[in-house]
């Protein structure tokens, strides 16, 4: 199957986007002094057959993580949600990783990607715009709530990053508590896990805060300095925000690039009503 590829580049980085999908990032590459392109995020394999999840990252919305119980309790009333991926016992990122998204418009460096999603009470519209500068990836993810009914919305993204044998991992978010099936974690707990090999991944992460890539895996300062390896099959913390509204929220991610000699990628994100 072909699909769409959106291309964008600039004298020191470039991009690829597969709306078809879920609007995800196919490639994100940073180009060396050497002029060898360097991947920031796991370069996309070119299989759609496997999926979005083989992508450089994911968008998530209109939730991010997984949803048990079946659904959700809100002001009084319960929204059932069923499962929507294979495997899965419980709904999972959204749907907006699963959907086609269309292109609206692009302007130079700048692309915008547009699509319409409905999952259990959610109804949506979630607008994506790239801007790739020389020095930054900037996205802008607006969420624009069409169900009538103000709903806790989670949006953000998914980034999956190269790894390799000089990966390490350290954690500080901001504010502490990744959600497990019925429990709640704080930091130190959280950080064991990498330990174990279980990804710290959740509902509950920090409205702002910041990321560093070291030697292409994940890097994040803890106040207890340590340090640990990703197990094999590691996956990063996802960058989330939640709000309640009625109408329309939004999130900015940036990926600032080009740090060398020593290669590193920070990600900072800020999420706040439009």
């Amino acid at each position: 199957m072909v699909v769409e590829r959106i291309d964008v580049e600039n004298s020191k980085a470039r991009l690829q986007l597969i709306p078809a999908l879920g609007g995800g990032i196919g490639r994100l590459d940073v180009r060396h002094p050497s002029a060898e392109w360097i991947p920031v995020l796991r370069p996309w394999n070119g299989r759609v057959e496997d999926g979005p999840f083989e992508l450089g990252c994911n968008v998530l919305v209109p939730f991010s993580n997984r949803i048990s119980r079946g659904g959700f309790e809100h002001d009084g009333a319960f929204h059932p949600i069923p499962p929507n991926l294979a495997g899965q016992p419980f709904p999972i990122h959204g749907d907006g990783f699963q959907r086609c998204w269309r292109l609206l418009a692009r302007n130079g460096e700048t692309v915008e990607l547009e699509c319409d999603g409905a999952i259990g009470p959610f109804r949506y519209r979630a607008r994506q715009v790239f801007t790739l500068w020389p020095e930054k990836l900037d996205i802008k993810l607006t969420v624009h709530n069409m169900s009538g009914q103000p709903l806790p919305f989670g949006i953000g993204f998914h980034p999956w990053f190269p790894r390799n044998v000089g990966t390490r991992c350290n954690l500080a978010p901001r504010r502490s508590g990744w959600r497990t099936e019925n429990t709640c974690r704080q930091v130190a707990e959280s950080f064991a896990k990498f330990q174990t090999g279980i990804s710290a991944t959740g509902g509950r992460c920090p409205t702002s805060g910041s990321t560093t890539l070291s030697a292409g895996g994940l890097e994040r300062r803890s106040s207890c300095k340590e340090t640990a390896r990703p197990p094999s099959g590691f996956r990063p913390p996802i960058i989330s925000a939640m709000r309640c509204f009625i109408r329309r929220t939004q999130m900015r991610t940036s990926f600032v690039l080009n740090r060398f000699p020593t290669r590193w990628t920070h990600i900072t994100s800020r999420a706040g009503q439009a």
